[in-house]
């Protein structure tokens, strides 16, 4: 989180205007907890324009909304079937001014309370907080309390009526602008490929650069049964193995142990061809990566390729 305040202080200390409160790039995305309910996930999915004026396009948490922030630091939603915006929330007013808010069909009325609020939530603890206090009730169980905004980040906490009473999201994990990722204590493994299709010529085999990734915010320690530590299995549309990564290597037979502190990556090359050293035919194939651990495998994750072939010039 350290890294995350100083990078906050840059940003701020670059932009003197009114902060963006919500970061509209296509690509971000915001992850929420909520007790007794899925996990709810924000993102920014697209841009629409109309009438010369450029649309986020938000889905998650409500239907999906269209949204731009003015020069004036007001932002607006594009309501498609009345045709015109609508005032969605006021960052620029005076704090305790209220204004008309089209954040959720249940309210029609909201106020920043504080700009500067300092409070606990599940990613650290914030202060310059935008808190938003919303009234104009329409509903009998149904419509939004409260959210709080940190600048350049984004939605931090909702809290809401609902039928079942009160709900309240919290943010778990963000990634903005490709580049600023925030998240609370967890353990994520994925597998990744430098490519998702791969030319096949009738002069070079491609290969695959794979990648398995382990990160915890806790020490992990992985007992083996031996000395290999990872598998991965290639293998076609009909589910035919084609590689297997261990083929060939020699491991010690003994129970080995290893401490994952923070972060582990496995890589390996790939190479696409068949038992007869040709290059695989152009189709689908499944890349299947995991940690060898003892019991099975408790670290697993698959990624789907394509071998296409080359057109000769002028098709």
């Amino acid at each position: 989180m350290k890294n995350l305040a100083i990078w906050l202080a840059m940003t701020a200390g670059a932009l003197a205007q009114t902060p963006e409160y919500l970061p509209l790039q296509v690509g971000n995305q915001w992850v929420y907890r909520t007790a007794n309910a899925p996990q709810q996930v924000l993102s920014v999915v697209r841009q629409e324009t109309v009438n010369g004026n450029t649309y986020a396009v938000l889905t998650g948490l409500l239907n999906e909304v269209w949204l731009r922030s003015t020069a004036d630091g007001v932002l607006v939603n594009y309501d498609r079937e009345a045709r015109r915006e609508r005032p969605y929330l006021n960052f620029a007013g005076r704090e305790g001014a209220t204004f008309a808010t089209s954040a959720h069909p249940c309210n029609t009325s909201a106020e920043v309370e504080t700009k500067n609020f300092k409070g606990s939530f599940a990613l650290g603890e914030f202060s310059g907080v935008a808190a938003i206090r919303y009234g104009g009730l329409v509903c009998a169980d149904a419509g939004l309390t409260a959210d709080y905004y940190l600048p350049y980040i984004g939605l931090l906490r909702r809290t809401e009526i609902t039928i079942a009473g009160p709900r309240t999201y919290d943010l778990t994990y963000a990634r903005i602008n490709g580049t600023v990722m925030i998240s609370t204590a967890e353990t994520t493994f994925s597998v990744s490929t430098d490519k998702s299709v791969y030319l096949r010529t009738n002069r070079d085999i491609p290969s695959v650069v794979a990648r398995m990734t382990l990160r915890s915010d806790d020490d992990l320690q992985l007992e083996f049964g031996t000395g290999q530590e990872i598998e991965y299995l290639l293998t076609d549309s009909a589910g035919k193995t084609i590689f297997k990564w261990s083929d060939g290597r020699n491991f010690t037979q003994a129970l080995t142990s290893l401490r994952i502190a923070k972060e582990r990556n496995w890589a390996a090359s790939i190479p696409l061809k068949g038992a007869d050293g040709q290059a695989l035919p152009a189709g689908i194939y499944q890349l299947d990566g995991f940690v060898t651990t003892m019991g099975g495998a408790r670290y697993r994750g698959v990624v789907t390729i394509e071998i296409a072939e080359t057109k000769p010039a002028g098709n």
